[in-house]
């Protein structure tokens, strides 16, 4: 079990000292139990606003209101995420694997820097920004929501 202090926090029992189960909501879908990318208490969800294979744990916060909020987020080898923007500041380290990175509207592998694991990132809110994976790779983002993503072509967008 997770110290208190580190454990994740339902927004139905504020304060609690126990890991808590997450809610399924519009964009995330609790799948199952996933020791590699966190503490085997931190349930591993589908995020409707990644495409599959992608997997999400939240850590820490209600992604959905203005507090803290830790997550992680592993994706697999040649994974791209498209063009899109924040509603605030993002904080990313890369924990495991390789994150190639670029600020800009129109996605290009030659327009990113590569993050190899232990580097970090600060993203802006609304400042444009995409990326891919060159091989399986675990990044963990922390910020104060609400989180959010919002795709520059409608077309990337999972949810739609």
């Amino acid at each position: 079990m997770l110290p208190a202090s580190l454990q994740p926090r339902s927004p139905a029992q504020p304060g609690s000292d126990r890991v808590s189960e997450v809610a399924p909501s519009d964009d995330v879908r609790v799948i199952d139990v996933l020791p590699h990318l966190a503490h085997p208490d931190v349930r591993r969800l589908l995020a409707a606003s990644m495409e599959a294979p992608a997997e999400i744990a939240i850590l820490e916060g209600d992604l959905s209101t203005e507090e803290p909020f830790t997550m992680r987020l592993r994706m697999p080898a040649h994974y791209e995420i498209r063009p899109h923007i924040h509603p605030a500041y993002e904080r990313v380290t890369v924990l495991d694997g390789t994150f190639h990175f670029a600020h800009g509207t129109n996605f290009g592998r030659e327009a990113t820097t590569e993050l190899p694991e232990g580097s970090f990132a600060v993203m802006a809110p609304g400042e444009p920004m995409f990326g891919y994976t060159s091989e399986e790779t675990v990044i963990q983002l922390h910020g104060t929501g609400p989180w959010g993503i919002e795709y520059l072509d409608p077309a990337d967008d999972p949810r739609s």
